[in-house]
């Protein structure tokens, strides 16, 4: 978002000594540094430069001019056209009615969204040319960034957010960065500066850092990629850290702040040697992308958030999730199913949903994935891959609290194979999967958590709206019509 100042807003012009150059009032202070906040570019017009130069007075002058360079330019802003002038009244060149005509000008051909003044003359030429919407007092775009604040979404357990330059740089984590990238100090300093995003992950309150990643809001140079476009810029997990699925959970954690903060797309640049990496971002639906430049040798892997990111043809439902979860859903031509889950497994498999979540919940590998595992003695035969899974918390919550979408399903009276199947995935110990397989056989389902429920859907809103007669004891396929209602509680 761009605005234009009047700089008599910011700057009075009326005659004083020099200590009378200050900003007009805290109203406008607090504009100016919430633009910076917010990364709202607060613009000037270059012919606002003359208003200044003629000030008789040199030492106020000079600090005038000064405060005018904390804000940035337009850059080449065309002349009004003679039938603009006629609209305003002809002011005479050099006047202050031409060079508010200037801005008023630069506004209506959208070189910014919005021209902010206190001048009631702008206000009302503004109106006649029907552009009073866009014409704003100090309190209006105080309001403006107010409704436009990015509200930062809590990162998952487990996992601590900061700004680059909070990072503890000597970190052990950091040093194979060190071996495989020259110069990485000085771009570590780079992001520390503009103040980059960035999240880790620690095993304990004395420990390194078991997992980081940094992001940046950058430009991606395939045209495939539909921005706003993240650039996640470092992410890995320490080598000690294996088998904790630290990177789906700080993958979880972009894939949250990349949507709470609008960007449509991401992409990371990787060497082919980087094989583990690369595999589990093509697993999250992270396309090949080619390499960086004929120079260089470093992969470009894109995923876009929404479906129209990517030419491709028709997907299958599972791919389509893969490809732009996890929160986009293909909720046509797939069955839905209301899954019963107990409170104490609910805890496990979800433990970001809880009311109270856990310091350590990166311990149990099942509660960092996005990928997860879920078992039952369920008799149905109709899950399909893309199908969708609406987890019901029984005996306390009595509500559908998320939805997961099928990857993979298996039902087996070998407790070996259930637990080979399900991984780490899944919440259930040995003892439970050899329980489950001795009751005529279990059903495993692989499936991608998707949080697209905002509140749960209570057990007394799912009876009203005929999708549950009763409680559900077992896996329950509901219609068409009910899925599709749950489909609007998730808009």
């Amino acid at each position: 978002m761009r605005f234009l100042i009047d700089t008599n807003v910011f700057i009075p012009l009326e005659p004083g000594s020099a200590s009378d150059v200050e900003e007009k009032s805290e109203e406008a202070a607090i504009l100016a540094s919430s633009a910076i906040e917010q990364g709202i570019v607060l613009h000037y017009h270059p012919v606002q430069e003359q208003d200044l130069s003629k000030d008789s007075n040199s030492e106020r002058r000079t600090l005038r001019q000064l405060l005018l360079k904390k804000y940035v330019v337009l850059p080449k802003p065309p002349s009004p056209p003679a039938e603009f002038w006629k609209e305003v009244g002809n002011p005479p060149p050099g006047s202050n009615s031409w060079i508010d005509g200037h801005l008023i000008y630069a506004t209506t051909r959208n070189l910014v969204d919005s021209l902010i003044s206190e001048d009631r003359g702008i206000h009302r030429r503004c109106d006649r040319l029907g552009i009073a919407d866009r014409c704003l007092t100090i309190a209006d775009a105080i309001a403006v960034i107010n409704d436009t604040r990015v509200v930062q979404p809590e990162a998952p357990p487990a996992v601590d957010s900061h700004l680059v330059h909070e990072l503890n740089e000597r970190d052990q984590i950091f040093e194979s960065l060190r071996e495989d990238y020259p110069g990485f100090d000085s771009w570590l300093e780079k992001c520390s500066r503009e103040h980059r995003k960035s999240w880790t992950i620690s095993s304990g309150a004395n420990s390194g850092y078991s997992g980081i990643a940094i992001v940046n809001p950058e430009s991606s140079t395939h045209s495939s990629l539909i921005g706003p476009t993240l650039k996640l810029c470092t992410f890995k997990v320490s080598d000690e850290s294996r088998g904790f699925r630290f990177g789906e959970l700080l993958l979880r954690t972009v894939f949250e702040y990349a949507r709470a903060t609008d960007f449509n797309s991401i992409f990371v640049e990787a060497y082919s040697k980087q094989e583990a990496l690369i595999k589990m971002l093509g697993e999250f639906g992270f396309q090949n992308l080619g390499t960086k430049s004929v120079q260089s040798n470093e992969l470009v892997l894109g995923k876009s958030l929404i479906p129209s990111g990517f030419d491709s043809p028709e997907l299958a439902p599972l791919e389509f999730h893969r490809r732009y979860g996890p929160f986009n859903v293909c909720w046509e031509n797939v069955s839905g199913f209301i899954v019963p889950i107990e409170p104490r497994f609910h805890e496990g498999l979800f433990p970001e949903l809880e009311s109270q979540r856990q310091l350590l919940a990166g311990v149990d590998a099942f509660g960092n994935t996005i990928r997860k595992a879920y078992l039952c003695n369920s008799n149905t035969t109709r899950i399909e891959p893309g199908d969708i899974l609406l987890f019901y918390r029984s005996r306390d919550a009595k509500a559908i609290t998320t939805i997961g979408i099928v990857e993979e399903t298996l039902r087996s009276e070998n407790p070996a194979l259930v637990k080979a199947f399900t991984s780490n995935r899944t919440v259930y110990r040995d003892e439970t999967i050899k329980e489950k397989t001795e009751k005529g056989g279990a059903l495993a389902i692989k499936f991608f958590h998707a949080p697209l429920l905002v509140n749960p859907i209570l057990f007394d809103s799912l009876k009203d709206n005929n999708v549950l007669k009763s409680a559900p004891q077992s896996i329950t396929k509901i219609s068409d019509s009910s899925l599709k209602w749950i489909k609007n509680q998730t808009q």
